[in-house]
């Protein structure tokens, strides 16, 4: 419902943008739980500290240790990098830089989540018409890490999925389904 009520904030109820969504969440957060990061050689350079790759990312905004591991991936979307907690938290009324653990709450994950999504709205719309699951995915990941996960969440959810005067709801054939 959160997820749901957040979207509904940002106009984007369509089939298309809904099936983005929990595409993303599922992909991101196998339980649908907003989840912090771990570290992984993604993040991670040996022998250093967690997210040490992240410390001096200048296009996340970081200024260095600790702000690798501070700012790092959070909530449905895994916001990521000092410059997103600020830009998210103005937009959203919350102050993420100061605490970064908001990021992984329901409320402001969902938030989080459907700003997103609106920002990025041309150029998600864009790929899906054209059945470009590749570059939505690489919109919200940066990369193509979780593709195919994606790419199988959201093949499996769209026939559950149907447009109804401008709102989504669950077809028929879902009801009684739990898996998101």
């Amino acid at each position: 419902p959160l997820v749901r009520r957040a979207l509904a904030e940002r106009g984007l109820l369509d089939r298309a943008m809904v099936l983005m969504a929990l595409a993303t969440v599922r992909a991101e957060c196998a339980a649908f739980d907003p989840i912090s990061e771990a570290p992984s050689p993604l993040n991670t350079e040996p022998p250093g500290p967690p997210f040490n790759k992240y410390d001096r990312r200048q296009d996340l905004g970081n200024l260095g240790p600790p702000d690798g591991a501070r700012y790092r991936g959070r909530g449905f979307i895994q916001l990521t990098g000092r410059k997103n907690y600020k830009l998210y938290g103005s937009l959203l009324g919350y102050d993420l830089v100061g605490n970064p653990e908001l990021a992984n709450t329901p409320q402001p994950a969902a938030q989080i989540l459907a700003a997103y999504l609106k920002e990025n709205e041309p150029s998600i719309r864009s790929g899906l018409a054209g059945g470009d699951l590749k570059a939505r995915r690489r919109i919200v990941k940066g990369g193509l890490n979780g593709l195919e996960g994606f790419r199988a969440r959201f093949l499996a959810a769209a026939p559950l999925i149907r447009d109804h005067d401008s709102d989504v709801a669950l077809s028929k054939e879902s009801h009684g389904r739990r898996e998101g």
